[in-house]
């Protein structure tokens, strides 16, 4: 299992190349990481998505992060990358967030 506080601290480094820059690197975490849930998105924004788990998960958004190949979103008690997959769909996966929780 994936330490996915430890990939959130450092994807928060402001001067590292993170997974969210790197495709591939991106997909293998996803692949190994272990989401609580993963969602096909069916907003039309990413910014609609955003709301979308705030009201699903009764989580305040705190902060994102945005990347070439994904977005990480911080809320208090979940993280959530969003990432299009080939259907150019937002597909999200959420996480549980102890670095953050209420």
């Amino acid at each position: 299992m994936v330490n996915c506080n430890s990939f959130i601290s450092k994807l928060l480094e402001p001067s590292s190349m993170t997974l969210l820059d790197d495709e591939t690197l991106l997909k293998g975490f996803l692949e190994k990481a272990k989401p609580c849930a993963i969602y096909i998105g069916t907003c039309i924004s990413l910014h609609e998505e955003f709301h979308v788990l705030e009201r699903e998960f009764e989580a305040k958004l705190i902060d994102t992060k945005e990347g070439k190949y994904g977005v990480l979103a911080i809320y208090d008690g979940i993280l959530a990358i969003f990432y299009k997959n080939q259907s150019d769909q937002i597909v999200f996966f959420v996480f549980k967030n102890i670095l953050y929780s209420r």
